[in-house]
């Protein structure tokens, strides 16, 4: 059985899931949102669909893998649409590919955990440093602009504060299992969850600003 507090984010994270595509599709297609917008209905419906199978019979290993590999995908087009660097794209790129190619080859390994285990450090990694570098971008650049018409600032600060805390989450909640601490795993993991309940929340901010600088 899980632990309540599992049960409770579980439960708190699924509502702001499923309602996040209503308001992707309400406001990422108006005029005043920039078109790296328009695709992040897509990425809901997929992370809806995603989350609804994780807490019912449907929930099976290949559906990880593979939402994971769509999840990068999206995360990595996202991201290149608000770098600057023609350098950190290319990288950026040259790390999604081989990643998704093999997690489709090993989608239906036999050793399904120690697959898991790799696909979400990996995917933490390599989203985790475009969307530093982000950042390095904008404190550089020559004009202040305002954060509140931003769209970009607050899509990517949800991305990094989710893959941040999923990866060091991810490895605590590991070694507890490994060392047969399996209902504290279950806790620290369920760290993961309030994580994403955040990142919608930054998400949704981010379709409600009214860009002041274009890509």
């Amino acid at each position: 059985m899980n632990p309540p507090v599992l049960q409770i984010s579980i439960w708190i994270m699924l509502p702001f899931s499923l309602l996040l595509p209503i308001i992707a599709a309400l406001c990422c297609y108006r005029k005043y949102n920039p078109a790296y917008m328009r695709t992040f209905p897509i990425y809901c419906v997929v992370n809806a669909l995603a989350d609804v199978s994780s807490v019912t019979k449907f929930h099976t290993f290949p559906i990880i893998p593979i939402f994971t590999a769509l999840e990068t995908i999206y995360f990595a087009y996202f991201l290149t649409r608000v770098l600057r660097s023609r350098a950190v794209k290319v990288i950026l790129w040259g790390l999604v590919v081989p990643f998704v190619i093999a997690v489709m080859y090993f989608s239906f390994s036999k050793d399904s955990y120690f697959t898991y285990y790799w696909l979400i450090i990996s995917e933490c990694l390599i989203l985790i440093f475009p969307c530093c570098f982000y950042f390095i971008e904008a404190l550089k650049r020559p004009k202040p602009f305002k954060p509140s018409k931003e769209p970009a600032l607050w899509m990517v600060t949800g991305i990094l504060y989710y893959f941040l805390l999923l990866l060091f989450t991810y490895l605590i909640a590991d070694y507890l299992w490994a060392n047969n601490e399996h209902y504290q795993a279950q806790e620290v993991y369920s760290v993961n969850n309030y994580a994403q309940f955040v990142s919608f929340s930054l998400y949704i901010y981010a379709m409600l600003c009214r860009r002041s600088l274009s890509y």
